[in-house]
């Protein structure tokens, strides 16, 4: 019992002791807990400073006040102002005379000790500008094709934040700020401009804003015919130089791999490293020391040119003294134009003309009126020719019909039809009547026997069911076969009986040139009238009387005979 009381007289002075280290400790703290001082700011418009700072803790709830002090001119310094509002962390400062120069301090009333006051370090109103940096790159991000500008921290100790700037119209429009150090600058790949910096500090001080810069951007264009990609881009601005330039390319959306290194001016590149059909991705790097910037990404997807379906001749025909053509296809998209042949009886097919390729236009006619038609059979074929001048489609060779008659009926095989002829049709037109049909034959007509025919013929053609288009027919040219002149004339008529007129009749007469004239007998012309036109005995709407009258008639016939006919005419009552 003894020796515990001792221990316990002895530990009493120690325990006093730790409790008044602890409240000086706690006192100590207090004291160095300042108010920390942030800014003295000018107003240069009207001659204000803010005074900004951080309020200390208060831990034992002993604050009473701040005091504001300043010092002009490196004077004393002066109480400017107590604010008993402690929730307050600025004071404005009104410069009589702002060509004058301040210092400041905060002072915090009272520490735990009610007794000592807290005071801040001594702050000169804020006139150092921020350091002056300059933008590192402006480069599109290789994933996102967003358009970012970076740069370095600025080492100047009060940097608030980096204002970013557009100068495409020269003026410098603010385009956003960030405390970072890198700015997207655009999310459109297009839209790209110069672009700029600056550094702002906590009293808005700005530094000089920084030179632009503009990224790379390449455009391509592919021609299909020479199988190349022509690469142009601008240079890099911004930099004052580059060093060097590399093409990364992408095929058929495998990953990029260097390319093609290029010089420093170089600002185009013809690629053919590719065949059509693939997908190429381009895009350039540029190099200034250890700084990079890369373009957009540029991407084309090649293909071949489509060659069409179908090219098919649908027909070869007569028609009057002209061969009329009709052709037609599918998938004419990359088609440019249609070139002819002709050939005439067999020989070499020959270059014709060409025909531009129409926009939605499936089906094409030419008349060729350089022909022959009744001595001749001509050869056709049709050719189509991609945007290349590149020949991708050929029809069969067509012909048109020939029809002879004499000695015998006579016609060549119509060629050039995908499945041939589904037969043949004789056809006869008397007198300038509808051509009708009179025979038809699986085969053709060959061999008959026309010499005591009359009339024109002509061959048709009628094509079997083809894949591609609504079958077709095939006109010869037409032949005629005309009579002998022969005339048989009326030598009386009576104006009162079923006989009573004057008709000029008879086979091959060409009536639209043959006339006849009618005279009395003192050799006076009381007609005049093509053969087809009769006479009813009258002479100025009145009969005459009876009597003999002459007549001369002109003829010509139809196989280009010319003669000439007299006689009398008995006119009876």
């Amino acid at each position: 019992m003894q020796n515990n009381n001792v221990i316990s007289d002895n530990l009493y002075p120690l325990r006093y002791i730790c409790i008044i280290l602890f409240f000086y400790c706690f006192l100590a703290l207090a004291i160095e807990d300042s108010p920390k001082f942030l800014r003295a700011c000018i107003n240069n418009d009207d001659s204000t400073v803010t005074l900004s700072w951080k309020p200390p803790n208060d831990i034992c709830g002993s604050f009473t006040k701040y005091a504001i002090f300043g010092s002009k001119n490196n004077g004393p310094f002066e109480l400017l102002d107590n604010i008993f509002d402690l929730s307050i962390i600025e004071y404005p400062h009104k410069l009589v005379d702002q060509n004058t120069t301040w210092k400041y301090y905060i002072a915090t009333h009272t520490l735990c000790n009610r007794v000592n006051s807290a005071i801040s370090d001594t702050l000169a109103i804020d006139l150092a500008y921020p350091i002056d940096i300059q933008i590192d790159s402006v480069s599109y991000d290789l994933n996102t094709q967003d358009i970012i500008a970076g740069w370095k921290q600025n080492p100047s100790i009060d940097t608030k934040n980096y204002e970013i700037f557009n100068f495409i119209s020269g003026n410098g429009d603010s385009i956003g700020s960030t405390i970072s150090t890198n700015y997207i600058v655009s999310k459109h790949p297009a839209s790209r401009f110069p672009t700029a910096i600056a550094t702002i500090d906590s009293c808005k001080l700005s530094s000089l804003i920084s030179k632009t810069h503009r990224v790379v951007y390449i455009q391509p264009s592919i021609d299909t015919c020479l199988n190349q990609i022509s690469l142009n881009w601008n240079l890099y601005q911004g930099w004052g130089s580059i060093d060097s330039q590399t093409l990364f390319v992408s095929k058929n959306h495998q990953p990029f791999t260097r390319g093609i290194s290029l010089g420093s001016t170089s600002k185009s590149l013809v690629y053919n490293d590719f065949v059509l059909g693939d997908t190429v991705e381009f895009y350039i790097r540029s190099y200034f020391g250890d700084i990079t910037s890369s373009s957009n990404k540029t991407k084309l997807e090649t293909r071949k040119l489509t060659i069409p379906d179908y090219l098919y001749l649908n027909y070869v025909t007569v028609n009057n003294n002209t061969v009329e053509l009709k052709w037609s296809g599918s998938k004419l998209g990359d088609t440019k134009s249609f070139n002819i042949y002709k050939s005439e009886n067999n020989n070499t097919l020959t270059f014709l003309k060409s025909e531009i390729k129409q926009i939605n236009v499936a089906e094409y006619y030419h008349i060729d009126t350089k022909t022959s038609v009744n001595e001749n059979i001509y050869h056709y074929k049709i050719e189509a020719t991609n945007k290349c001048d590149e020949p991708t489609l050929s029809t069969e060779t067509s012909e048109s019909l020939l029809l002879k008659l004499k000695p015998q009926s006579l016609h060549n095989t119509y060629l050039g039809w995908e499945n041939g002829t589904n037969g043949y049709e004789l056809q006869k037109q008397v007198q300038h009547s509808t051509w009708n049909t009179i025979s038809k034959d699986p085969d053709g007509f060959y061999n008959s026997d026309f010499s005591d025919s009359s009339g024109c013929f002509r061959i048709k053609a009628l094509e079997s069911t083809n894949s591609y288009t609504t079958s077709a027919t095939s006109i010869s040219n037409v032949v005629c076969i005309l009579d002998s002149l022969q005339v048989y004339v009326t030598t009386a008529l009576n104006p009162y009986t079923s006989n009573n007129r004057f008709v000029i009749t008879g086979k091959g007469i060409n009536h639209s040139k043959s006339t006849y004239q009618i005279f009395n007998r003192w050799g006076e012309l009381m007609i005049l009238n093509n053969t087809n036109s009769p006479w009813y005995g009258k002479y100025k709407d009145q009969h005459v009387t009876a009597g003999v009258y002459i007549y001369i008639i002109n003829l010509y016939g139809l196989n280009g005979e010319k003669q000439t006919e007299k006689g009398i005419i008995n006119v009876l009552k």
